[in-house]
């Protein structure tokens, strides 16, 4: 099952296999997600210059979530996000992958919270941001917070920030293809190893959503 939502103020609760992709443009906004029992859910939110409360909480036992944010910040806007995701039943696993593109003036502050009950076991929360500096005076702040009171528990967090590579552009410059052009072509190498989970969705309608 998939679902494509927009500026959607509604809960939700995931009770079978899906994959959702949703937008928030230009305003604040607060959610929660509820996984059932056995539920595996892959979910794309791309902010662009938003604000957003998320919190995603387990109801039972067996769940899977693939979670992928992608950020736009540009022209003094400010991206705050608070994520908090409750994994309170064993057997139960979280996977968080930000891509934040960040243009001049840009900023971004996230603050990640996972709270882990201490009679959980074989939970597993893993987090990975990449944040592209694409302009100048930008200002990028992620706070990760492991509240984590179970022994059986794999937990990670990895960050980078990067500018887009010079050796790639001078060599595609070096084609004959236009330095705007470039930068465009890399930013979709980032989004493409999004869009591969999302194999229920037709690539171009995604594109035309992120809309870069």
């Amino acid at each position: 099952m998939k679902n494509f939502l927009k500026n959607n103020f509604d809960d939700i609760t995931i009770s079978e296999n899906k994959q959702i992709i949703e937008k928030f443009s230009n305003s604040d906004w607060e959610k929660h997600i509820f996984l059932d029992p056995w539920s595996d859910l892959i979910y794309l939110i791309i902010l662009d210059n938003s604000n957003i409360n998320l919190n995603i909480v387990t109801r039972w036992e067996n769940c899977k979530i693939k979670l992928f944010w992608i950020f736009f910040s540009s022209d003094k806007k400010e991206i705050n996000s608070n994520i908090i995701t409750d994994l309170n039943h064993s057997n139960t696993q979280a996977n968080n992958y930000l891509l934040s593109f960040v243009w001049n003036h840009g900023k971004i502050q996230v603050n990640w919270s996972i709270n882990i009950k201490p009679w959980c076991k074989n939970v597993k929360w893993h987090l990975l941001e990449e944040n592209l500096i694409l302009g100048e005076n930008i200002s990028i702040k992620t706070l990760p917070i492991l509240n984590v009171h179970s022994n059986d528990v794999q937990a990670s967090h990895g960050a980078k920030i990067d500018k887009v590579n010079s050796d790639k552009l001078f060599y595609m410059t070096s084609k004959w293809i236009d330095k705007s052009t470039s930068k465009k072509l890399i930013i979709d190498g980032y989004i493409n190893n999004i869009l591969q989970y999302f194999t229920q969705f037709d690539q171009e309608e995604i594109r035309k959503l992120i809309n870069i």
